[in-house]
């Protein structure tokens, strides 16, 4: 099984090629130095589908040259020209919608009851629900050991699996490989926003480092089922959410199918599948600690490790 990433050597931006039964990594950039001016797996997946075709199969067949702490990873893609969030679960919304509807109406107002009765609406018709997406400012992309620093507010993990979608060469949209995503989210914003405005998203979802992807990219053709990879979430060491995508109410294709019907893929897109059922701490009824350390995890992808400041 061969992960792909984009990481930095020194001063040096790479991309890296890691075997899942290894620990070391493969400089991409230095083993295909010939093919073009490798600095990221962006570069990689720029190439012509015949090339890149050519440059994995090199990375199959190479050992590793670099240790593990040779290499700092940074997010798999470094310029996506898109990232979206989508609805590929939604088992997890019925007890998020709980949970948000609990807290509007402790507050009492005729605003945040009304908003409260919105959720619940939501919640009698959530097997009806429309696939929807939302965009995430690229802005706000981390990546594997970043710092996580909480703006003011209740900070909250969100585990996912994202599929990263190439544009090929004949300019088609393709599901790559997939890797965990973190759609870390504010939950007292979040309720804030919902009793305004009735949206989910706004301030809660995309402030400084929030939408954190990695550690590497498993390829697509060597997975198997994505909606069966286990992933699992730990916060100081306590396992606090683990599951798969078995609930799916969609599969991949289908979500690619939705998102380019009316348009083309300008580059290289990350697509996130919506949280897995208790993937968050806001769905059990609780709060991430104050500096946490929180890691997702899959035997596939690797370990998306970070620590939340504040």
């Amino acid at each position: 099984m061969l992960r792909l990433g984009s990481a930095s050597i020194g001063t040096r931006p790479v991309a890296v090629a890691q075997h899942s039964d290894g620990d070391g990594f493969i400089d991409l950039s230095k083993l295909c130095g010939d093919l073009g001016n490798l600095e990221s797996l962006d570069d990689l997946l720029d190439l012509p589908d015949a090339v890149l075709a050519n440059g994995i199969g090199r990375a199959r067949d190479a050992p590793p040259d670099l240790s593990a702490d040779d290499v700092a990873l940074r997010c798999p893609l470094v310029r996506p020209a898109r990232v979206r969030d989508g609805g590929i679960v939604i088992e997890h919304l019925t007890p998020a919608f709980e949970q948000m509807a609990l807290r509007l109406r402790a507050l009492g107002t005729d605003n945040a009851v009304d908003a409260a009765e919105a959720l619940e609406s939501q919640i009698a018709g959530i097997n009806e629900r429309p696939f929807t997406t939302g965009d995430r400012d690229l802005s706000t992309l981390s990546g594997p050991g970043d710092e996580i620093v909480n703006p003011g507010g209740e900070i909250d993990i969100e585990l996912e699996l994202a599929c990263l979608i190439r544009r090929s060469e004949a300019g088609a949209p393709e599901i790559f490989g997939y890797t965990l995503y973190n759609d870390w989210t504010l939950r007292d914003k979040q309720i804030k926003v919902w009793a305004e405005t009735r949206s989910l998203y706004g301030g809660a979802k995309n402030f400084a480092m929030s939408n954190t992807f990695g550690p590497m990219v498993v390829l697509a053709s060597d997975c198997g089922d994505p909606l069966a990879l286990p992933m699992r979430a730990e916060v100081n060491g306590e396992v606090v959410a683990s599951g798969d995508l078995s609930g799916a109410v969609r599969s991949f294709p289908e979500a690619l199918e939705h998102l380019f019907r009316d348009e083309t893929i300008s580059g290289h897109e990350f697509f996130g599948t919506g949280t897995i059922l208790g993937g968050c701490l806001f769905e059990q009824g609780r709060k991430l600690p104050e500096n946490a350390h929180v890691r997702l995890s899959c035997p596939a992808i690797g370990i998306l490790e970070n620590r939340v400041r504040g």
